[in-house]
């Protein structure tokens, strides 16, 4: 199998407009109440991306832009559920859950694991970066 990056950086780039800078991409599982998936996050500057991939990393469906406007909660848990620091994650976590709360959509709790090699590790640092001024705010 390919390396994790050799797959998912193409994706990431191909989420974000021309010009716009890839600051870190992770993959993640979508979990909802019946189902899951994989998906790419593209992190960049101003926004985060959020893309459904098949099996083979082919994107499907349509991405969703989440600029921080369009985010109405952001929180963040460890791989059983409690709440944590963003600093602790990256260095404790073998899980992280992301959940945010679109203004506009439904809710995205994605749970990303920190195996994966240094792609992953830096997409989960990049993620946690774009989202600390979110989670400050957060009610």
């Amino acid at each position: 199998m390919a390396d994790l990056a050799d797959r998912l950086v193409p994706v990431a780039r191909a989420l974000l407009d021309p010009g716009e800078t890839l600051t870190g991409c992770c993959v993640a599982t979508w979990q909802k109440t019946f189902s899951g998936g994989m998906v790419a996050i593209a992190v960049s500057p101003t926004r985060i991306v959020v893309q459904r991939l098949d099996r083979r990393f082919t994107p499907t469906g349509t991405a969703i832009s989440l600029p921080p406007d369009r985010i109405a909660r952001a929180e963040l848990m460890n791989g059983i559920g409690g709440s944590v620091s963003a600093p602790s994650l990256i260095l404790d976590a073998v899980s992280i859950t992301v959940a945010l709360s679109p203004v506009d959509g439904d809710r995205l709790r994605l749970m990303l694991m920190g195996s994966g090699g240094q792609i992953q590790h830096d997409g989960i640092a990049a993620l946690l970066s774009y989202l600390e001024p979110l989670l400050e705010a957060s009610p």
